[in-house]
């Protein structure tokens, strides 16, 4: 019977892979639930993947890529 040996190193770049692809979304869904509320701003959503939040409390907009 083998041995059950683990990869750390190939375990770990999957990991660290799987976590940036989830990032984006994970920033997205940050912001629309609670920057979004905290600063009451307009959300102009072209796409899924493209959202523009214009700040009107800081007369500044924020460009975010998901």
């Amino acid at each position: 019977m083998l041995p059950f040996v683990i990869d750390f190193s190939k375990l770990l770049s999957t990991t660290i892979s799987l976590f940036l692809s989830a990032l984006p979304l994970a920033w997205c869904w940050l912001i629309n639930n609670f920057w979004m509320q905290e600063i009451g701003a307009i959300s102009n959503c072209q796409s899924l993947h493209y959202c523009l939040y214009s700040n009107k409390v800081h007369r500044n907009t924020l460009v975010v890529y998901c």
